[in-house]
């Protein structure tokens, strides 16, 4: 049979460097649903030259992101620890092709990212975002970001001192390096102590001018770090008065799913307890996007802003408001058939309409 695609490029690799590899009969057993090759290209970083550990990286860095079996397999041959060695300590274009084979390794895979962790290969990554070449910056960013999707290295990429250089790429990177930084402060913020460390850098003006200016991917991670930033309260005070409001109302109107729905998630958290806020996305414009929200959106979607809405009631003038926008039948209709959390946070809402008797004006 024919080879397929990879084992043809490796062949043509080996040709070129005069290495043999035998793709019959690999020295590492793998499982059915992966290549053979894959042991072949694992050898390369291990025991390979300069130039086909280079090769070899390069092969893992353009596999399929969703190919979690190949990932797998990479794993459990021992590929990891030689692309953390190359990140470490390789030349330049090493550790540039290391840093984004890592990135695919690590993408939507949990033992990857714990993995790559206990190999030591977060500190260097974080050399590279502070002091590497633009792509290294890029490609060991989108790893970083990666690695923070783990619960349990969320808190170990900010003690290694990984958020001041993620912050500094938010001011003067590329916009990739943008990008991936966003990328990677919208998964540490998940944590409630990166949440204050993010502030206290001086982040969250940063990311408040990437949701006003930025790409439509630094506006939809930018919303998803505000998100969750305003968790903490006194995060959502400075939110709020670095002029986050209007452009979150504005997403939460005109931008794609994903902006609408991280918006309307840190307009829910900002408008949590937190009377002036309440008074100033309202007087913004905020509820009759939010209606609409509740009354057009996807599932997700209508849960946040029916949710928000129920925040912003909590405010006298916000309640008349709601009414008079048309809010209350929406609420009503959640309440009936919308999902068991939908209904719940409708009925509170509706119920502190009906304290004031706006339920049976309508």
């Amino acid at each position: 049979a024919e080879p397929d695609g990879v084992q043809t490029l490796i062949r043509q690799v080996a040709d070129h460097l005069e290495m043999t590899i035998h793709f019959d009969n690999p020295a590492v057993a793998v499982d059915s649903n992966v290549p053979p090759n894959i042991a072949s290209i694992v050898k390369m970083l291990q025991i390979g030259s300069a130039l086909q550990q280079i090769e070899a990286a390069a092969l893992v860095r353009d596999m399929p992101d969703d190919d979690n079996d190949t990932k797998v397999a990479i794993h459990d041959m021992g590929g990891i620890p030689p692309l953390v060695g190359l990140v470490r300590n390789g030349s330049r274009l090493q550790k540039e092709t290391a840093s984004s084979a890592l990135r695919y390794l690590s993408y939507c895979n949990a033992e990857n990212q714990v993995a790559i962790v206990s190999e030591g290969g977060l500190s260097p990554l974080i050399e590279l975002v502070k002091s590497g070449s633009p792509l290294q910056k890029e490609y060991a960013t989108r790893a970083i970001g990666n690695l923070a999707y783990h619960h349990d290295n969320e808190l170990i990429i900010a003690t290694e001192g990984g958020i001041p250089p993620l912050i500094e790429l938010l001011k003067t990177g590329t916009k990739g390096q943008k990008n991936a930084s966003v990328y990677a402060l919208s998964n540490l913020g998940c944590n409630i102590d990166n949440q204050i460390a993010i502030s206290s850098a001086g982040g969250i003006p940063l990311l408040i001018e990437l949701i006003k200016n930025g790409s439509n991917e630094q506006k939809e991670f930018g919303t998803a770090a505000l998100s969750n930033l305003a968790d903490n309260s006194d995060n959502a005070i400075t939110i709020a008065n670095e002029g986050a409001i209007t452009p979150l109302i504005e997403l939460v109107k005109n931008g794609t799913g994903e902006q609408k729905k991280n918006s309307a998630a840190v307009i829910l958290n900002l408008s949590e307890s937190n009377a002036e806020n309440q008074v100033t996305i309202a007087s913004d414009g905020g509820i009759p996007p939010l209606i609409e929200l509740t009354k057009n959106g996807t599932t997700e979607q209508q849960t946040i802003a029916t949710w928000a809405l129920c925040n912003l009631a909590a405010n006298g003038d916000n309640e008349k408001a709601i009414a008079r926008d048309g809010g209350i039948p929406f609420l009503t209709e959640v309440a009936k058939n919308g999902t068991d959390k939908q209904k719940g946070i409708a009925d509170v809402a509706l119920k502190k309409f009906q304290d004031v008797g706006y339920v049976n004006n309508q």
